[in-house]
């Protein structure tokens, strides 16, 4: 049987103490992988993490919050600019509610966001409905369609002359 020598221990003791991982245990965590860590880093939406001395990126328990978080935020819609911001309130309210604070104001601020992504949202809808019924009025033509043309242009849907 081998026993880890007491360097060893100590760093797993203490990695386990301070909840500190690598990026692989990050990405695993977070449900993402090392290179979606490595980019959130690079367009600066993640921290820059703290390099342990032997080189290695060093990430903590917040660290997956952010990407946990990052990942809602773009299934809801948002694009990478757009959480940003959000991911700044999000850190603030963490902070704020760890600490005791039951509502705090950057939820309004969070909301607010979200309401005019919602907005956007219902107009993209608007938008969409409106070329779906312009499509089915073209698929109803070339499925009527008697004259030789493209079924879709203004030239085809005049009386063909005889």
């Amino acid at each position: 049987m081998r026993v880890p020598s007491p360097g060893v221990d100590s760093i797993l003791q203490y990695r386990v103490q301070n909840n500190v991982m690598r990026i692989g245990e990050l990405a695993s965590k977070a449900g993402v992988n090392v290179q979606s860590v490595r980019f959130y880093e690079r367009r600066r939406i993640l921290r820059e993490p703290v390099r342990a001395p032997s080189g290695y990126r060093v990430y903590g328990k917040s660290d997956v919050d952010d990407i946990c978080f990052i990942k809602q935020c773009q299934e809801l819609g948002f694009t990478l600019k757009e959480i940003q911001p959000l991911l700044r309130l999000h850190r603030a309210a963490a902070k704020l509610t760890a600490s005791g604070v039951r509502r705090p104001s950057e939820f309004r601020d969070i909301a607010q966001l979200a309401r005019l992504k919602l907005q956007q949202i219902e107009e993209k809808m608007r938008s969409l409905k409106a070329v779906r019924m312009r499509l089915l009025t073209m698929v109803d033509q070339i499925d009527t369609v008697t004259s030789v043309g493209c079924p879709g242009s203004a030239a085809s849907s005049r009386p063909s002359k005889r």
